[in-house]
């Protein structure tokens, strides 16, 4: 009695111990959701089996979705993701525009690249000045302008970046370790002005709305950028020459763009998002003319672009893919397939 007491506990601990790892591969390589429903099925299917009624129709459905999620699902919701981080994006650089426009309705010109000290030396951010113009005001409030904007208050500020200065792109890349997207850190913001003379943030000055000569909608306020690596209260943007360089060059820091499969992830960050003076984003692809790159940067250059961006591009080369192998995903589907056949191996060993 005690014998066949204790042989009926092991297998049921052994049952339970399969059902936790057969589930917990299924999440980890499919996602908790369809891991739970996939793993579920399959373990309802082995059960049909057991349990002598050898059904077919509950086995040929377990082996169909099976086979769909497998393929099917994880890049269906891979792309939507992608989709709808691409939205995020956009919608952050108009919540930016925004403010920019508040800043400049409320003060008759739009705000500094940055507040200098009275040596000349960057202390404050355009990024912290709007702040309030983007119902922001509690956090502007926590800000101290008497000291640098690293200094021991304003670093308590870092980590609390406003959700509209990062990118939910660099945040999965981030996730998923890939490079060299994957080295910003999160404090940093993603969204960046352009500093120079001949641009709509020269240094010491403040531009209105008359000093763009060459037309708000075809001048542009603010570029995506995931290279920062400094926080987002760093009063850290492009100059000139390095916003040409990132228009210019397929290889360049802009938006993130991730596609997922289920065992690997391509970045992409050659298309960028910019914002124009008159509050309109746009989508552009990498490989524009330097000349063009100059006439968008230039708020009163006298160039002439017509409206079809295509016309805007130079020399175009193929952009920089970066591939990620997804190990995990890789050894979790291995456990996933061989726990999924284990109880028929030992059916057939049995035999």
């Amino acid at each position: 009695m005690a014998s066949g007491s204790a042989g009926r506990v092991k297998f049921r601990l052994g049952t339970i111990a399969y059902v936790f790892a057969l589930l917990a591969a299924a999440m980890a390589t499919f996602g908790p959701v369809a891991g739970i429903i996939l793993g579920g099925l399959i373990l309802a299917g082995w059960y049909d089996v057991v349990s002598g009624r050898r059904g077919v129709g509950p086995l040929a459905l377990v082996g169909t979705l099976g086979f769909t999620a497998l393929v099917l699902l994880p890049p269906f919701i891979a792309n939507a993701s992608n989709a709808a981080r691409r939205n995020d994006c956009l919608s952050n650089l108009k919540q930016i525009l925004l403010g920019l426009s508040n800043y400049e309705s409320a003060n008759g010109a739009f705000p500094p690249a940055y507040v200098a000290d009275a040596e000349g030396k960057p202390m404050h951010s355009w990024r912290v000045l709007i702040l309030p113009y983007m119902e922001q005001k509690q956090l502007y409030d926590q800000y101290d302008f008497d000291e640098p904007w690293d200094g021991p208050n304003n670093r308590k500020l870092w980590d609390q970046i406003p959700y509209f200065y990062s990118c939910k792109g660099c945040e999965r890349c981030r996730d998923l370790g890939g490079e060299p997207f994957g080295k910003m850190p999160g404090n940093a913001s993603n969204y960046v002005a352009v500093v120079g003379d001949a641009t709509a943030w020269p240094e010491g000055k403040q531009v209105k709305w008359s000093d763009l000569a060459d037309g708000s909608s075809q001048t542009l306020l603010i570029l995506e950028h995931s290279g920062i690596t400094k926080p987002w209260t760093a009063p850290v943007d492009l100059t000139m020459d390095e916003a040409i360089e990132q228009l210019t060059h397929n290889d360049a820091h802009g938006h993130v763009s991730v596609d997922e499969s289920l065992i690997a992830a391509t970045f992409d960050g050659s298309w960028r998002m910019v914002g124009f003076c008159d509050a309109h984003v746009m989508d552009l692809p990498a490989g524009l003319s330097e000349e063009a790159a100059r006439a968008l940067l230039t708020i009163a250059g006298g160039e002439s672009l017509d409206n079809d961006p295509e016309s805007w591009l130079g020399e175009r080369a193929a952009p920089r893919l970066v591939k990620v192998i997804r190990y995990e995903r890789v050894y979790g589907l291995l456990a996933f397939v061989g726990l999924a056949i284990w109880p028929g191996v030992r059916r057939w060993r049995r035999a």
